[in-house]
């Protein structure tokens, strides 16, 4: 999340206010802390129960789909 956020502070620097840099840095990362801050407020310290070949296939089969739906609609729109 700091990583993020410094990063797009940099990326700011000569095109923004320094506040104005710092609130949008700031904003960037509250999305990943509140993300984080929910994921541990629900988590229950359990494995889950039933479903568990579903997650574990989908998780591995979402991110190299995705990637290839999302090149082919690149190389499509070009």
């Amino acid at each position: 999340m700091l990583l993020f956020g410094l990063f797009n502070f940099a990326g700011g620097i000569g095109r923004f206010s320094l506040g104005t840099n710092i609130a949008y840095a700031l904003g960037s990362m509250s999305g990943i802390a509140l993300a984080g801050i929910v994921i541990l407020y629900f988590y229950n310290g359990k494995r889950m129960e039933k479903g568990k070949v579903f997650s574990k296939w989908f998780f591995y089969l979402f991110y190299p789909v995705h990637l290839l739906i999302l090149g082919l609609i690149r190389i499509y729109c070009l």
